[in-house]
């Protein structure tokens, strides 16, 4: 809903779409205004019902429990306090954390910095189809820089574990992006991500 009027499905939409939903249809419903200050127009809330369709691969049943972070994270991204692009997929396909996801995104634009020539969706694309693997990628960055999870002996098991999933990766780019991925973890000396302001 909305209390400020009615939502730009312009940026509405795109949200969504980077969300993985496909967007069917939109049904507003206007309740009585808000009166504004002086000098200001009576602003409508409006409830914004949207028919959405899952990809394929997202069983909406496992989704339930998880439905609460989706929530926030797509609210987040509407009011401009999370980034809109195609991270914000692997909340709903993989049901990675947002915070998880605002470390993806960073890693992917310093190997960017770095020369790497993948683009945003070919990353999110093997993000994708590998997610038991960039669970384990974000849960041995946590084990290695966590105050409240810090734990050698599992990071450690943690790679061996991921260099032993790097055998089912079918694409030689999506391992290679992978393998990026778990590089640049394992480089990785001090992190504010854990800070509180984080």
């Amino acid at each position: 809903y909305s209390a400020v009027g009615p939502l730009a499905l312009s940026a509405v939409v795109p949200a969504l779409e980077h969300f993985g939903f496909e967007v069917l249809e939109e049904i507003p419903t206007a309740l009585q205004p808000r009166v504004g200050g002086e000098g200001e127009d009576e602003l409508p809330i409006v409830i914004h019902d949207f028919t959405l369709r899952l990809p394929a691969s997202v069983d909406e049943l496992a989704l339930l429990p998880y439905a609460e972070v989706i929530e926030g994270a797509i609210a987040a991204v509407l009011d401009g306090k999370a980034e809109n692009d195609a991270f914000n997929e692997l909340v709903l396909t993989n049901q990675t954390d947002p915070r998880a996801i605002v470390w993806l995104r960073a890693w992917f634009r310093y190997l960017r910095q770095g020369g790497s020539a993948y683009g945003m969706d070919t990353v999110v694309s093997a993000l994708r189809h590998a997610p038991k693997l960039t669970a384990a990628l974000i849960e041995r960055f946590r084990a290695l820089h966590d105050p409240k999870a810090r734990d050698a002996k599992r990071a450690e098991a943690l790679a061996a574990e991921i260099l032993a999933d790097f055998a089912d990766i079918k694409s030689i780019d999506e391992d290679r992006i992978l393998r990026l991925f778990h590089a640049v973890i394992g480089a990785t000396l001090r992190t504010n991500a854990f800070a509180p302001a984080a």
